[in-house]
């Protein structure tokens, strides 16, 4: 089969080519750059003749969809992370052995793993296989996913807990996003992405918002700083020696769950691990606690009123208590 690189009339590059049945297919290379169009032709044209060729595993459709189709998305990590256990467990069969039984034993064997998390590999799972089959004409199969979403996590520090909790953080960074977390109220994510040009010390504003992150699935919002973290962050802009917020040792700190699982083993809270979502759901409930109104909560934590009344509503103080208080005789 004969396969052409061409550019289109919105000047991205395509690979064309015509199949047996004289049946026209183009597949978008993403990128008008020659360089990167001819390198990702070259990597085209090797995994459709890879696939061609004999029985596709499930572990090579995996890897042919992470180096094809992770450059595409805006963090092939958790791609990569995804389909990892898939590989793992599923990796040696191949796609038309999928079915419900293979599928439920998976499940059974990511038992004591969070549902969301269990839902999110087989979905990427999924995706890879209906990416084979519409690129590759591999065998497209269809599966159930059988893991319902996980409830709202509930759990949630008082404020004592976390004063200890940062009594127990020696590293300076740690401390820095520990503070910031809760007092932000932002995702552990988007608090390492941080760079200082969207610290504005003189308006007393963070912009996790700014356009570069326009295209992420989840929101982010622009909060004030408040008079705890404003010295905290003062301190680490007249130290830093990188462009990111968070750093050590001269570069940028992309995950702290190493840093986080210490500090909650030496506060007594080994049980926490090293989760870091739950100083977002600490912040969320803190001001839903204080009676702050769930759309200035939604705004702060970017995130819709209606989301924060479902998950953190039963925490305000006068919870249902109208209806409760109608119910007499």
């Amino acid at each position: 089969m004969h396969y052409r690189l061409k550019r289109n009339r919105s000047g991205y590059y395509e690979v064309r080519w015509t199949e047996p049945n004289r049946v026209s297919r183009s597949h978008s290379l993403r990128t008008k750059d020659k360089v990167v169009a001819e390198r990702r032709f070259d990597q085209f044209i090797a995994a459709k003749e890879q696939t061609s060729s004999g029985e596709v595993t499930i572990a090579s459709i995996c890897d042919d969809y992470l180096t094809t189709h992770g450059p595409e998305v805006k963090n092939p990590d958790q791609i990569r992370y995804a389909l990892l256990p898939i590989k793992k467990y599923m990796g040696n069969l191949l796609p038309d052995q999928i079915n419900d039984t293979v599928i439920n034993r998976y499940v059974s064997q990511r038992a004591g793993y969070a549902k969301s998390s269990i839902r999110r590999e087989l979905a990427n799972l999924r995706a890879a296989i209906y990416w084979s089959a519409r690129n590759r004409n591999t065998k497209k199969q269809e599966f159930k996913i059988p893991v319902t979403h996980s409830a709202p996590r509930q759990e949630w520090l008082t404020r004592l807990e976390a004063r200890d909790i940062e009594d127990c953080i020696e590293t300076p960074h740690i401390r820095l996003f520990f503070a910031m977390a809760l007092l932000t109220g932002q995702r552990g994510n988007a608090i390492c992405d941080l760079e200082w040009e969207y610290v504005d010390f003189e308006k007393n504003v963070i912009d996790f918002d700014h356009k570069e992150n326009r295209s992420l699935n989840k929101l982010r919002a622009i909060v004030p700083i408040n008079d705890q973290l404003y010295p905290q962050l003062e301190l680490a802009y007249r130290m830093r020696t990188t462009d990111w917020v968070i750093e050590y040792k001269g570069k940028r700190v992309k995950s702290t769950k190493r840093g986080m699982r210490t500090a909650y083993r030496r506060a007594g809270m080994s049980h926490l691990g090293s989760k870091k979502h739950i100083l977002r759901h600490t912040a969320a409930t803190w001001m839903v606690m204080d009676r702050i109104e769930y759309e200035e909560i939604g705004r702060y934590l970017g995130m819709s009123a209606k989301m924060v009344e479902y998950v953190y509503g039963h925490h305000h103080p006068d919870f249902l208590w109208r209806a409760a208080s109608s119910l007499k005789y």
